[in-house]
């Protein structure tokens, strides 16, 4: 069983997170071209790789969702242990 609260907090999170980093993304992608340099450039390709990272992280989030509410069809094995990870309700029965 998964945690609701845990997969909205994240759900939400994650979506503010996103439009930060796309904006941020957005204005060093105008910063490097107008003055290229290895400190835009890197900027460029750190607020890119956090971004692509963020998406990756609610596309699990989504998945976790999805499953919650019995809609997966096909489970996805990498997508699932990830949201096992995060997202599963560990019982105290369970724990030494």
């Amino acid at each position: 069983m998964y945690s609701n609260g845990r997969i909205k907090t994240s759900k939400w999170v994650g979506i503010i997170l996103a439009v930060i980093l796309l904006s941020q993304c957005i204005a060093h992608w105008k910063a490097f071209f107008a003055s290229a340099g290895f400190m835009s450039y890197f900027v460029l390709i750190a607020t890119l790789t956090l971004f692509l990272l963020l998406m990756v992280g609610l596309m699990v989030v989504v998945y976790a969702e999805e499953k919650v509410q019995g809609k997966v069809q096909h489970p996805r094995p990498w997508f699932d242990r990830m949201a096992d990870r995060f997202f599963l309700i560990h019982s105290d029965s369970t724990r030494g």
